[in-house]
């Protein structure tokens, strides 16, 4: 772990900048730890802020949210941003600002930021090539497609020829060495042979390795029991557990059977139109459908031994589908974007779960602060019985800590005097559980009850979902929060002392535009992170329905690389952060850079050579 940091500071030394690489989320934090740890000691001296300034907008959201004693809040004083699915999604764009602006030299990430935004670095380092995998108890190798995806950050466009990709090994083993070493190799290697192929049948093939360990079938075998087994899916064997550990979330390929079973499900009925054909006619309806299909073209590439088990079984699956729901279940779980045991667990319950939205919505219009709380704990013991709406492994105290959560309760005070373990679980239970998984099952309530024409689906509204999102008890505050205010106690401050009861985004900005003078005085707030936070905000731009374009003329002198363009010529700037731009030909080949008398960003540029 040391060495690995000491690597990082060693390629910062040299202007680089770092993406050190976990494929475990689980294996973040301990480097986050050691890492603050060896900076307190005076080492690692390479690492550090150029303008501290930069920072101070992510750390009033880290003390914010976290509070000022967390691990990541103190490395990021330190230099070192950290960035993975349990953090607030505030911090992880905090985090991802500061890297787009260069101010960051150096970012320990799980596969969140690493596969998930578009940002790139100059050296990429792997704290490790491979993840712990529950199902077998061992650690496995990465896929191939992962590392290609990963590699892929190494690089900054129109700033470096070659990206550098580097494994820190300190093993004292020469034989642990050399296999890390061969590892890497086979990645590389492996990484270099992928091609395109249809998700489609990656899903189907994955499914079948599954089935067959899940019911003790050889899988060369797998063809013919899938063919004369009909009630495969009705096997008791599928619906057993499956303990994925704790770094499910970060991981898309770590996916119980279940959510695989329901990926297929949607995708027959994304392809079966209309929605009611008989039975009878699914299997010569999928094989039109799929005709010079990418799934085609990728079967035709495989071998003939395998490749003839792909349609049986998503025909199989088809079949069973049509048999075990009615036109206007599948209709229900299609509109949701649900697989059938999801979709049927929401259609089952429908008028009850839409009598319990419509409570929820009546009590965040009311303000009735404790109907908020219980009713949201009510709604998510309903749909914690199905895992599609209901994290893997909540917290102890799970129905408090979603009551602190929607009643605005600051996050850092949430986590006060839990352990490592329960903290990473309270973090991942609102991100995951409350603002991705209780959001998606209200809405396939909401969705369900308009396909279906329920008869109370006009009394839903948008009050469940954004309290949910948000963590706060008013709608007016969960607009603040959506239109970029990063302080959830700021927020709820805001509209409590003013008295704000807007439900639109026109209504926000009159009400900003009538109390901008309190809303700007320091005084006003709690605490001088709020008036910070706020004063962030692009107010203008907030408060009116439209800003118009200026044009205007300036000339720069820029430092040419190669001959200097004719007079007369277009060319293209591209900004680089602050003042400074890349010149470039219309073909987008760098030519020279400049600094312009103002801030690039966002603006409409022409720009034409003149001596």
């Amino acid at each position: 772990m040391e060495y690995c940091l000491a690597t990082a500071n060693a390629f910062v030394r040299d202007g680089h900048s770092v993406l050190i690489y976990s494929p475990q989320r689980s294996s973040i934090d301990p480097v986050v730890r050691q890492f603050t740890s060896v900076k307190r000691q005076g080492f690692l001296s390479d690492i550090e802020l150029q303008d501290r300034s930069d920072l101070a907008p992510a750390l009033a959201i880290g003390r914010e949210w976290l509070g000022s004693d967390h691990s990541v809040v103190k490395a990021l004083e330190y230099g070192l941003g950290t960035h993975h699915g349990a953090l607030p999604r505030p911090f992880q764009s905090a985090v991802e600002e500061l890297l787009e602006r260069k101010r960051l030299r150096v970012v320990v990430a799980s596969p969140t930021l690493a596969q998930g935004v578009d940002l790139s670095c100059s050296v990429l380092l792997f704290r490790s090539l491979t993840r712990f995998d529950a199902s077998t108890g061992r650690h496995q190798p990465i896929p191939a497609a992962e590392f290609a995806n990963v590699v892929g950050r190494a690089g900054r466009a129109y700033v470096d020829l070659d990206g550098i990709v580097g494994v820190p090994c300190f093993d004292r083993d020469p034989a642990k060495r050399r296999s890390r070493h061969r590892q890497f190799n086979e990645l590389i290697q492996a990484s270099r042979d992928q091609s395109l192929v249809s998700g489609m049948v990656h899903l189907v093939f994955v499914l079948a390795g599954r089935l067959s360990a899940k019911l003790g079938v050889d899988f060369n075998s797998f063809f013919n029991y899938v063919i004369n087994n009909a009630s495969l899916w009705s096997d008791a064997r599928l619906g057993e557990a499956e303990d994925l550990g704790d770094d499910a979330e970060d991981d898309p390929d770590l996916r119980t059977l279940d959510e695989h079973l329901g990926d297929l499900d949607l995708a027959i009925l994304s392809l079966v139109d209309p929605l009611d054909v008989p039975t009878e006619d699914l299997p010569a309806l999928l094989d039109a459908v799929l005709q010079r299909s990418l799934w085609e073209r990728t079967l035709c590439n495989l071998d003939p031994a395998i490749r003839q088990l792909a349609d049986p079984l998503l025909e199989s699956r088809a079949v069973w589908l049509w048999k075990t729901t009615s036109a206007e279940q599948r209709r229900a779980c299609f509109s949701a974007g649900l697989g059938t045991r999801a979709g049927l667990f929401i259609y089952s319950r429908l008028d009850e779960l839409v009598s319990i939205l419509v409570q929820w919505q009546a009590a965040v219009l009311l303000g009735d602060l404790a109907e908020i709380g219980r009713i949201a704990t009510l709604f998510a013991k309903q749909v914690a019985h199905d895992s599609q709406f209901f994290v893997r492994k909540p917290p102890g105290q799970w129905q408090q800590v979603l009551v602190d959560w929607i009643l605005g309760k600051a996050f850092r005070e949430m986590l006060t005097g839990l352990g490592v373990r329960e903290e990473q679980r309270t973090q991942s239970f609102v991100q995951d559980g409350a603002v991705f998984r209780l959001v998606w099952a209200a809405e396939a309530v909401r969705t369900q009850a308009l396909s279906t024409g329920h008869a109370r689906a006009g009394e839903l509204g948008d009050g469940p979902m954004m309290t949910l999102t948000h963590g706060v008890p008013s709608i007016s505050a969960a607009l603040l929060c959506q239109a970029g205010f990063a302080s959830r106690t700021g927020a709820w401050w805001a509209v409590s002392q003013l008295g704000a009861d807007f439900t639109t985004i026109e209504g926000m900005r009159a009400w900003m535009l009538i109390h901008k003078p309190t809303l700007e005085d320091v005084d006003f707030w709690e605490n001088a992170d709020q008036h910070l936070l706020w004063m962030r905000l692009s107010l203008p731009d907030l408060a009116q329905s439209f800003s118009r374009w200026h044009r205007r003329t300036s000339a720069a002198e820029p430092s040419w690389w190669s001959d200097v363009p004719a007079n007369g010529a277009l060319v293209r700037l591209i900004p680089q952060g602050d003042q400074a731009a890349l010149v470039c030909s219309d073909t987008l080949e760098p030519l020279g850079e400049l600094d312009l008398d103002f801030n690039p960003e966002g603006a409409a540029i022409e720009a034409e050579v003149e001596m």
